[in-house]
């Protein structure tokens, strides 16, 4: 099974799927030239014939994989526990049109999900709330949908925090997602993409 990201590239969609409300999350890449009647269908590679790529700016990871012959990129960040390897937290969003992007944003169980959670870039006051649409094996899934406007305040951002609250002791907890880097990963994944 290939990885991407975080998520199993099985599980990728339907995550996505989930989170976006339905959309499916791979984009069938057309072969560069259309192929003889009959003749069988070039798979869809990345540069350099790769089936797969990994590329780090930043804070961020841009990764793309060929899973039955359809790219299928993203930009991500996944921070672990050092001593345990355990993931705290993972996002991973995709460009869309429009300067705008959308994704998912994994955190660990043991938030209060009615509660949902915010996110604040740098010192700006925090967004309004937003609900965990499912918990799977992978923890609990929050979809991301951010206009331009919203990108925009990212790529010039230092940190997005996450705030949400613990539900064994009601405590706010607060996780930061580094933004260094997280405008060239976008260009990247966008030129990457079909």
């Amino acid at each position: 099974m290939t990885r991407l990201g975080f998520l199993s590239s099985a599980m990728l969609p339907l995550v996505l799927a989930v989170t976006i409300g339905g959309a499916a999350a791979q984009v069938p890449v057309p072969a560069a030239t259309a192929p003889a009647q009959g003749a069988a269908e070039a798979p869809a590679t990345l540069p350099g014939g790769a089936s797969s790529l990994r590329e780090t700016y930043g804070d961020w990871t841009v990764q793309c994989s060929v899973p039955d012959g359809q790219r299928v990129c993203s930009l991500l960040q996944t921070q672990t526990k050092p001593e345990s390897g355990q993931r705290i937290l993972a996002i991973e969003l995709q460009p869309r049109d429009g300067g705008a992007a959308g994704g998912a944003l994994v955190l660990p169980f043991g938030l209060t999900l009615a509660e949902g959670a915010t996110l604040k870039i740098d010192d700006a006051a925090p967004e309004q709330p937003i609900a965990f649409k499912t918990c799977l094996p992978v923890g609990c899934i929050i979809p991301l949908s951010f206009d331009a406007g919203m990108v925009g305040r990212l790529v010039a951002g230092r940190k997005l925090t996450v705030n949400a609250v613990a539900a064994d002791v009601g405590a706010p907890v607060a996780l930061t997602v580094g933004l260094g880097g997280i405008g060239a990963a976008l260009s990247r994944t966008q030129g990457l993409m079909p």
